[in-house]
């Protein structure tokens, strides 16, 4: 009996360091109507603020989007998802930066990018941007190493189950 214990304690350690978080900001005087900031959290060691455009979305739009890209981080055990950073109106945009996040099993791993418009083979669907994501990958094509910080789907699904 002890033994069957002693997992479930670890767990329950590991649960409490292994984090995840995205959230907006509050607007502060220094903000204006075209953007915030919000922050991001993966794992024990990451934590970082972001520029968020608010001519396109609203804060609303953005915690639909999170909410959306981690259901679908969650519905397979190899699941590809996007959280969308800071977007602007995609007809007259070059760009959308994003976080990917590549799902192997209990392990997800969260890059920062951008979506470059003008390279897709079809328009941008804000409301699916995990489709116009590429291939998971830990070191770019000239051989330098993409940054990633890794968290699990326990830490996600618990974010989530309170957001």
């Amino acid at each position: 009996m002890e033994n069957e214990k002693e997992p479930m304690t670890r767990s329950s350690i590991e649960s409490k360091i292994d984090l995840f978080s995205i959230e907006i900001l509050e607007q502060d005087d220094n903000s204006d109507n075209w953007g915030t900031m919000g922050q991001i959290r993966v794992g024990k060691d990451f934590c970082e603020r972001f520029s968020i455009n608010l001519s396109f979305w609203s804060p609303k739009d953005y915690r639909l989007s999170w909410t959306n890209a981690l259901r679908n981080i969650d519905k397979s055990s190899t699941s590809t998802s996007c959280l969308i950073a800071s977007i602007t109106d995609p007809e007259n945009s070059n760009f959308v930066s994003c976080w990917p996040m590549y799902r192997y099993g209990d392990v997800v791993y969260v890059q920062n990018s951008l979506i470059f418009l003008d390279q897709l083979s079809e328009p941008f669907n804000p409301e699916h941007p995990w489709n116009h994501i590429q291939p998971h990958q830990e070191v770019s094509d000239d051989g330098t190493r993409i940054s990633q910080w890794t968290t699990s789907i326990s830490a996600v699904r618990e974010f989530r189950r309170d957001y």
